[in-house]
This record gives C-alpha cells, structure tokens and sequence, in this order.
C-alpha cells in the first residue's frame, strides 16, 4: 500500500463576534488564576490537508481553557485553490459537541445508568460514532474558492470533508 502525502492548502479562519480573541497569543496553556478570574477568551482555530486531487479536509475547533464555559462562535472558513475545481463535488460537515458524536451525553441523558438495559445501550451507541450535523450537499462545479459559514458551539469540533466526484 502506498501512502499519498498531504498537503496543506490555504485556509482561513476568520472569527465573527469573539470579540478579536484568537488561538495565538503567544501561549498553548494558561495559568489557573487566568482561568478562575474569567480572564481567558475562547479560541477558535484550525487546520486543512488535501490530497492535492480529490480530497480536501477541515478541522475547525472551539475551544477553552476553562472547561464550564459555554457559548457560541459565528466561523467562516474560506478554502482557496481547490485541486478539483470544475468538478462535482460532496461536501460533509461531522461535528462533535454535546449534541452530536457524544456517547456521554447519551449516556447522561438516558439517566446515567450503571448496567444500561439494552434500549439504553442502542441509544448510547447511536452517538459514538462521527455524526453529521448539516445534511450532506452535492454541488456541480467545484469552485476555485469555497466559503462556508456556520456556527460552532464551545466546547466543539467540526470537519468539513469536500470531495470530488
């Protein structure tokens, strides 16, 4: 089996209502009294590859060093120079937050059972796997730059997966 080596491609994450707060300032960790003061922002950031065929991958995340903080972040993504412009297209937009992709919260939500009857269990399995949190879309013509724009809950993760056809 050969490997393809991916590369990366030109991406940018621009943040909408966060008040200018970014994932790089200068730090990958804060100190705990930043945290329990409220004095650290909410960072969104992320990262893409592709193929440099017919493949293309986005990992947007939203994050916190305070674990309890909650909200939301408005993100648009913009992806330039894609290897299969003019061609079909599928794009697929998983998520993984408390509503999608979360065993956990299933668990939480049917009652956090210690021995999970076998309807509970069904349910729980339901959400370990990666789920979509938009519908897929098929598009005729790839274009040369794509934008999209969504909303990203805190804690979450997003990929977006733009494939030729």
């Amino acid at each position: 089996m050969r490997l393809r080596r991916w590369r990366s491609i030109g991406v940018l994450v621009a943040l909408l209502g966060l008040e200018g707060s970014s994932s790089w300032q200068g730090a990958w960790a804060h100190a705990p009294e930043a945290v329990e003061s409220g004095e650290v922002a909410p960072e969104v950031d992320g990262l893409a590859a592709t193929n440099g065929q017919d493949r293309v991958a986005v990992l947007v995340w939203h994050h916190c060093d305070d674990q309890y903080q909650t909200g939301l972040a408005a993100v648009t993504v913009e992806v330039r120079h894609l290897p299969f412009a003019g061609r079909p297209y599928r794009l697929r937009h998983y998520r993984i937050d408390r509503d999608h992709s979360n065993s956990y919260s299933a668990w939480v939500a049917a009652g956090r059972p210690q021995n999970p009857s076998p309807g509970q269990l069904a349910f729980i399995r339901q959400r370990q796997g990666l789920m979509l949190c938009a519908p897929e879309e098929a598009g005729e013509s790839a274009p040369e730059t794509l934008r999209l724009t969504f909303t990203l809950p805190l804690p979450g993760v997003s990929l977006l997966e733009i494939v030729a056809e």
